[in-house]
């Protein structure tokens, strides 16, 4: 099957599962099923271009977040097609990155100079047990939701490429508690990469 894009793919988010695929290309984000490649849904970001903001999809694939200057936005996925109205929606909370926690019921959001996440149900703020001056360049939850990964560092985007200041470093964090408890610092320049088991 093809399916047809008004323009160039820039991103992909896909669920757990495997089982939904979120593409973004220019100011639109389409939400495909993967079992037929059929659209569900596609819409309009509002940001000129995908360059612009950030999305992930739940692990169900149930949700869709995005994040820009403009704010942040969780929209549920009813029926078949996008619901009318937002789960979450907050103009006041620009961000550069946004991930769900693996349960689904909560967001982080990173900006410069701040990291914070939130209850979807009732918009409540949920306490970061851990803190970082450094810009982060990547955050990732592991699948079980236990520990965070954390890439330091500003990152550079040339192209297709991502560049991280060669004093970048991760971090592997207990997601509860906030206790490092493994720190990958570069060697010769190099940043260490590592899979996600």
């Amino acid at each position: 099957r093809t399916m047809r894009a008004t323009g160039p793919i820039t991103d992909a988010a896909v669920d757990a599962e495997g089982a939904t695929i979120a593409l973004a290309t220019g100011p639109q984000v389409h939400y495909v099923q993967t079992r037929d490649m059929t659209e569900v849904a596609a819409f309009d970001t509002g940001y000129p271009d995908a360059k612009d903001f950030d999305f992930r999809v739940d692990a169900e694939g149930a949700k869709i977040a995005v994040t820009g200057a403009a704010g942040t936005s969780v929209w549920r996925f009813d029926g078949g097609g996008l619901a009318a109205e937002p789960l979450f929606d907050e103009p006041d909370l620009p961000g550069r990155l946004v991930r769900f926690h693996p349960d689904g019921e909560s967001l982080m959001i990173v900006d410069a100079g701040s990291h914070r996440r939130f209850d979807l149900a009732t918009g409540a703020e949920i306490e970061v047990p851990w803190d970082t001056e450094d810009w982060i360049a990547h955050l990732s939850f592991s699948p079980d939701g236990r520990w965070i990964t954390v890439i330091d560092g500003e990152n550079h985007s040339e192209g297709d490429t991502v560049l991280l200041d060669l004093d970048s470093h991760a971090t592997i964090l207990d997601a509860e508690t906030g206790e490092e408890h493994l720190r990958i610092e570069p060697v010769n320049g190099e940043t260490a990469m590592f899979g996600e088991d």
